[in-house]
């Protein structure tokens, strides 16, 4: 409930909410962290995700920017898989943000193959590149051809 440490090295670097600056952390409660192969820090929390660049500044990206929506998602959980996809998860559903197309939304309805909840916890990815997502309602797995 206080922000972001990042410790490197010799330095301690403290990022947190600031309603006065625009590049500060958008939420002080983070649920996660991620971190890039360019040591970007990502931090998910209620109101999307928040970016320590390894720049020394800080930037949010609203989640309405990147699902072309005005829904929420609480992010839980953030990956990167084997084909570049990263993946937001959280409490309505996982998005899925590829660099060739449009961000892709699943989430639980009265489909059939929907998620079986839309509370997303985890993410991982197996040997054999299937996508798993732990939900509220057991273990779903992104059968990617379908």
């Amino acid at each position: 409930m206080d922000g972001v440490f990042d410790m490197s090295k010799e330095c301690i670097k403290h990022y947190r909410h600031d309603s006065r600056r625009e590049l500060s952390l958008a939420d002080n409660e983070i649920w996660c962290i991620y971190s890039d192969s360019q040591n970007n820090v990502w931090a998910g929390h209620e109101r999307g995700f928040s970016i320590a660049s390894n720049s020394n500044y800080l930037r949010t990206i609203e989640l309405s920017a990147l699902a072309h929506s005005g829904e929420g998602n609480e992010i839980h959980s953030i990956y990167r898989d084997t084909k570049d996809n990263l993946w937001f998860a959280g409490n309505n559903g996982v998005i899925r943000l590829s660099y060739d197309s449009t961000p892709h939304w699943y989430r639980h309805t009265d489909l059939p193959n929907s998620l079986s909840h839309n509370r997303v916890r985890a993410i991982h990815e197996d040997a054999e590149n299937n996508i798993w997502f732990a939900t509220d309602a057991g273990i779903n797995r992104l059968n990617r051809k379908k």
